[in-house]
């Protein structure tokens, strides 16, 4: 194969009746370098809406397959057992910035790196997905320090195919967790001989608002199944570190409750589920589970009252 017609990144798109936000996403690839890139499109929609926004764009010679629903987590895996590229790089519902595909291959070929972390930032606040200066070395654990949270951020990760495909047989565990990206990205990580994030803003994202109604249970979600997803990694990486990483996620998962009820949300962290069992069993041997649990159990009517409250006297400080 010659070095022009080899496909050096893979560019994997899950969509699910969504053609609005994928039509943004095609039209933000259009002006950009596409030598030696494939663009795979698995679309789980139940309508023919995406496939129509597809066919406007045969400019980019879009390999795309319609498929029967089975969960992003499936589509993930879907796409990459059917990606050609050296480097596969997710993308969910978002906005390519401009030259972005072209930095990326700068940063391949300077660095040679497994992982690249992308930078982005939020339409809406123009906030940055993450403060940090380029980080270019092997040092795992600093690098998952750095990234945090946002570590399993599809758009954000560009990966070597050659080490992600190992990790496939262990990610079938976590089907259905909705973190098949950040188990495969962690096994990545841990397996990388040189790993990059790169300041530099590669794309931008949509703000997800509070109490927003969802197809997945935030709470299970963001706290529950992202604390499985990184104890199975526990003895890979830096105990400590990722015992504090479950710690600020339960935390931040918990407040999010507590607000968005306080506000009357129905959806998002503030909708309905078993969130006592699945804390109790999870979470059980921390103290701080317990004050926890009872604030589950106060009544939306009384919690709207003492976020009224709080909210009221905090803005007198």
């Amino acid at each position: 194969m010659s070095e022009d017609s080899r496909v050096l990144i893979s560019i994997c798109i899950p969509t699910c009746n969504q053609p609005n936000d994928l039509l943004l996403t095609l039209k933000s690839l259009v002006d950009q370098e596409l030598n030696q890139v494939e663009i795979l499109i698995r679309d789980d929609s139940d309508n023919l809406e995406s496939e129509e926004v597809v066919k406007k764009f045969q400019s980019l010679s879009i390999k795309y397959k319609k498929m029967k629903k089975c969960g992003i987590d499936q589509a993930f895996i879907w796409l990459i057992n059917n990606a050609c590229g050296d480097y596969i790089w997710w993308f969910g519902d978002d906005i390519f910035e401009k030259n972005s595909i072209k930095n990326v291959f700068t940063n391949i070929n300077k660095f040679n790196p497994d992982l690249i972390y992308l930078n982005s930032f939020c339409i809406q606040n123009m906030e940055p997905s993450i403060s940090s200066n380029k980080y270019f070395g092997s040092d795992k654990n600093y690098f998952l320090g750095l990234i945090k949270d946002q570590m399993g951020f599809c758009s954000a990760l560009v990966m070597r195919s050659s080490l992600l495909r190992p990790c496939m047989p262990d990610a079938e565990k976590f089907i259905g967790t909705c973190w098949v990206t950040l188990f495969l990205s962690l096994g990545v990580l841990n397996t990388s001989s040189a790993v990059l994030f790169d300041e530099r803003y590669f794309f931008k994202s949509n703000y997800k608002p509070p109490g927003e109604v969802r197809w997945y249970d935030s709470y299970l979600v963001h706290c529950i199944n992202y604390a499985n997803v990184l104890e199975f990694y526990s003895l890979q990486f830096n105990k400590n570190l990722i015992e504090s990483l479950i710690h600020i996620k339960y935390i931040a998962s918990v407040k999010a409750v507590l607000s968005e009820r306080g506000k009357g949300y129905k959806g998002g962290y503030a909708s309905r589920g078993n969130k006592i069992l699945v804390t109790i069993k999870r979470f059980w041997m921390k103290k701080i589970t317990y004050p926890i649990l009872f604030t589950f159990l106060i009544p939306n009517s009384l919690m709207r009252i003492i976020y009224t409250i709080y909210s009221n006297s905090y803005k007198c400080k």
